[in-house]
């Protein structure tokens, strides 16, 4: 069994400490650091980690580690025999942004996809302001969107509109 081989196992929890609560929710993650101790063992440690920083802090502070590169695969949506990372899923996307902003997207080149990505970029900044001003509302987005535009990275004002014109439409079914 696993804890045979590990003794503690850590979860980098998608909320800050300031987003979890016990709650009802649309997402369990927002108690991940209530839920985590709950499921160890006590042979086997599930750890909730870095919940003082928020999912950008966290992907500007990967993105800063030499060795992010070997290891990185964040995809939901990759196809075998292809790049680990295809380039245009929300999460691919979203850190592609975040790197294209950043100016370092052409250190992905190998385990990105960035012709989709650049072929998608527009759904990605779209999708981004739909989930900002969705009624499932994640302060994540909202952070990575502020980031974006502070950073000065192009949002197409298009993007943006067809995006809180769709979360509108989803308010109101």
């Amino acid at each position: 069994m696993l804890q045979d081989l590990v003794e503690s196992y850590l979860y980098s929890s998608t909320f800050a400490y300031s987003g979890i609560h016990g709650g009802t929710t649309w997402d369990s993650a927002t108690a991940d650091p209530i839920l985590l101790p709950a499921l160890s063992t006590r042979d086997f440690a599930l750890i909730s980690s870095n919940s003082a920083m928020s999912r950008l802090d966290k992907t500007l502070a990967y993105m800063a580690t030499p060795i992010h590169l070997e290891h990185l695969d964040i995809c939901t949506e990759s196809d075998p025999g292809a790049f680990q990372n295809c380039g245009r899923c929300g999460k691919c996307g979203r850190f592609l942004l975040i790197a294209e902003a950043e100016g370092t997207i052409g250190t992905y080149a190998e385990i990105f996809d960035i012709a989709r990505f650049r072929a998608s970029r527009w759904k990605n900044v779209r999708q981004l302001t739909k989930l900002v001003h969705h009624r499932k509302y994640n302060p994540n987005d909202r952070d990575h969107l502020v980031y974006l535009r502070d950073k000065g990275a192009d949002l197409p004002l298009s993007a943006r509109a067809a995006g809180r014109l769709s979360a509108a439409w989803s308010r109101l079914r």
